[in-house]
């Protein structure tokens, strides 16, 4: 029986350069993948925004790493979100990632 599908496990915005690094339970296929995928909120210490992503969206070893800027303003808590539509995040098997909405980012 193949392993269980990776899940995300932590979500982590640097919030000085705009990085944004999602790591997953265990192996990712490496590559490039669509930033039109993702999405995110968070608060930069002064209001919440958005957060538009930028490409290329890496994905190397078991975490997803991407770039973002600040985008139009919204409320909410800090969090992250991966439409696969496509499914284009796949694990080491080659089996698609099933997306996932609110995932708990953490800003620092």
């Amino acid at each position: 029986m193949p392993p269980d599908l990776p899940v995300p496990t932590a979500a982590v915005l640097a919030l000085a350069t705009g990085t944004i690094v999602v790591t997953f339970s265990s192996a990712l296929q490496a590559g490039v993948i669509s930033a039109g995928n993702w999405s995110g909120v968070a608060f930069d210490g002064a209001k919440t925004n958005e957060r538009n992503t930028l490409a290329p969206v890496t994905v190397a070893g078991s975490s997803v790493t991407y770039g973002s800027v600040n985008g139009a303003l919204v409320a909410g808590p800090d969090r992250i979100s991966y439409a696969a539509a496509p499914a284009d995040l796949l694990d080491s098997h080659g089996r698609p990632i099933a997306a996932f909405a609110d995932f708990p980012l953490t800003v620092i």
